[in-house]
């Protein structure tokens, strides 16, 4: 009889350490990366709260020309092409979670990142504007 509480003992504690084993290894589903290398085109702009610089309107219409999309290509070596870069200079960029940076000469610029789909995400800058890129 003390062999067979001793084995039942056994039996039942190597299934709770298993079952323990198996519930704290339990993966947790892995979010999928968003991947921002490609050719964007850029879909909207609009403003969050109307900029006091006068330059905006003629940005705004700039941007939002129907015709005119401009195009900003992400690479795989970070650095970016984009309509705003003089003298066919790229500029280095990385992605960290939700932020996007961009160093512009300047040091890096942080621009608050909103993914959509896979094929749509906006940025939001320092002065409240969002663009929103579509992947060409």
């Amino acid at each position: 009889m003390k062999s067979k509480t001793i084995t039942a003992i056994i039996i039942a504690a190597a299934l709770v350490i298993f079952s323990a084993v198996l519930f704290f290894n339990k993966k947790q589903p892995v979010q999928p990366v968003f991947n921002i290398t490609g050719e964007w085109k850029l879909d909207s702009v609009y403003a969050t709260q109307v900029p006091t610089n006068s330059s905006w309107h003629l940005s705004y219409d700039l941007f939002n020309d129907p015709k005119n999309k401009p195009i900003v290509t992400f690479h795989t070596d970070s650095t970016l092409n984009g309509p705003a870069l003089k003298d066919s200079t790229s500029e280095k960029y990385y992605l960290k979670g939700s932020i996007l940076y961009i160093d512009e000469g300047k040091g890096y610029l942080s621009y608050s990142i909103k993914t959509m789909n896979d094929s749509l995400f906006e940025f939001i800058n320092k002065d409240s504007v969002v663009f929103v890129l579509k992947k060409k």
